[in-house]
């Protein structure tokens, strides 16, 4: 990715996110989560 640009993540969906460069990452986060839930529910460990 380069400056500026964007990504979406489809929900339940497991993910990382890795900085690949030389120089360091600054990233901006929006959680959209529905009301009364918690950010994370736990995620079945990986088999």
């Amino acid at each position: 990715m380069r400056a500026g640009d964007s990504i979406a993540i489809p929900r339940e969906t497991p993910h990382e996110a890795v900085n690949t460069g030389t120089a360091p990452a600054k990233v901006i986060v929006t959680y959209v989560v529905d009301k009364g839930r918690p950010l994370k529910d736990p995620w079945p460990a990986a088999k």
